[in-house]
């Protein structure tokens, strides 16, 4: 349940981030960026997000983790790779569809030229 609502947090949060910021991609597509060009910008600034979201959020859990098995149990906690990977999986595909939803062409949120 938890892992739900966190997934439903970061994709609602870079929704609102990506909705936000039409004026800015307007802008970028009035000076002569292209769809491409613009929709290449989000995908690596969500990358950069998940991926600092990934690391902060592994090293901010890990401590209590560890602190609290070493003192209980002796030992460290273990989290098979796969299910690290499906977790990576899943936190990376919520930030894609989070902040390239509304930014594709048929959410036509930021990409579409006005007249």
């Amino acid at each position: 349940m938890i892992g739900g609502f966190a997934l439903l947090a970061v994709i609602s949060t870079l929704s609102l981030i990506t909705v936000g910021r039409r004026p800015e991609f307007r802008l970028l597509r009035m000076v002569g960026a292209g769809r491409r060009q613009v929709r290449r910008m989000l995908v690596l600034e969500t990358g950069l997000v998940a991926v600092a979201g990934l690391a902060i959020g592994t090293l901010v859990a890990a401590v209590p983790l560890v602190a609290f098995a070493a003192s209980t149990t002796g030992s460290v906690p273990y989290l098979p790779p796969v299910q690290y990977g499906v977790l990576v999986l899943a936190v990376t595909v919520a930030a894609g569809a989070g902040a390239m939803w509304p930014g594709s062409p048929g959410g036509r949120f930021v990409l579409k030229r006005r007249a």
